[in-house]
């Protein structure tokens, strides 16, 4: 919870001397915006999946205020626009 919202986290973790701790790589989502994002995961696999057939990807999705989900060659980003 983060001010009274409920917020899905998605986070990058680290290991260290045996312990296993989040960093601040990630992304954090609203209700609203993961509803969105989920929304999206069929088209985001078939992007993912036209490199494999040698096709150009560029695809840019916004998931909610300046949050856009991006495919393209060899990377997906889940990111503001800046």
């Amino acid at each position: 919870m983060f001010r009274e919202e409920m917020m899905v986290h998605i986070r990058e973790y680290k290991t260290e001397n045996g312990q296993t701790f989040p960093t601040k790589k990630g992304v954090s989502f609203t209700k609203v915006r993961w509803a969105k994002f989920r929304g999206q995961i069929v088209e985001i696999d078939k992007k993912v999946e036209l490199p494999k057939a040698n096709q150009h990807v560029d695809y840019s999705h916004n998931i909610g205020a300046k949050y856009y989900v991006t495919v393209s060659t060899g990377t997906i980003s889940i990111k503001p626009d800046i």
